[in-house]
């Protein structure tokens, strides 16, 4: 390429948020949503269903809760020990911090 010839760029069209998009906060298949969902339940949930339902490791399920759940989107992941295990649920109606 001679120093008179350009290189030609592609300019990309920009990216459009259709109308009929499944993404947004009606979402419920996602394992977010599975999570908060088992969170939310009467007495909450364990570690262990919380990973089976959304088939990850438990320290990923430590790690969503504490960097997005109570980091990110602010909300109050409390624990309380039921029988010798540990249950974890998400105060509704009450925004952290």
């Amino acid at each position: 390429m001679s120093k008179s010839q350009k290189k030609q760029t592609v300019k990309k069209s920009p990216k459009v948020k259709l109308a009929g998009s499944t993404r947004g906060a009606g979402r419920t298949d996602t394992k977010s949503s599975v999570i908060l969902q088992l969170l939310n339940q009467e007495g909450g949930t364990t570690v262990a269903s919380l990973a089976k339902a959304v088939k990850w490791q438990e320290h990923s399920v430590r790690g969503f809760m504490s960097g997005t759940l109570k980091k990110k989107h602010r909300l109050e992941v409390t624990s309380q020990i039921i029988d010798g295990v540990r249950h974890y649920s998400v105060c509704t109606g009450k925004a952290g911090r």
